[in-house]
């Protein structure tokens, strides 16, 4: 079950004709504990504040019209941080930073 106002729940919320605009109410650090699969229709919008995403991937499968835009993502270790794969359309990843962090070893990619 996931919390309502979390990042998870209102990703859950996409997939529908209209789609989910998310946007985040201050500056924020989101520890997932497993991957977050981003459904059709979605956008995740980091505009006006510092959000990072730390934990696990994003994964964008198999669905379209999807928008990533102004955050911070953290990978640890080999991980992908955003996986997008089988298929998917209209997928956009904008103005996002991209954190590699291996053995005490952090790489910033813009």
């Amino acid at each position: 079950m996931c919390p309502l106002g979390s990042l998870r729940y209102a990703v859950r919320l996409g997939g529908g004709a209209r789609g989910v605009w998310i946007t985040f109410a201050r500056s924020m650090i989101i520890v997932l504990k497993s991957m977050l699969w981003v459904r059709s229709s979605t956008t995740i919008d980091g505009r006006g504040y510092n959000i990072t995403i730390t934990g696990r991937m994003l994964v964008v499968g198999g669905v379209h019209n999807v928008i990533l835009h102004n955050f911070q993502i953290n990978s640890m270790a080999l991980s992908d941080t955003i996986h997008v794969f089988a298929g998917s359309t209209k997928v956009n990843l904008l103005a996002y930073s991209i954190c590699i962090c291996m053995y005490d070893l952090h790489i910033k990619v813009n």
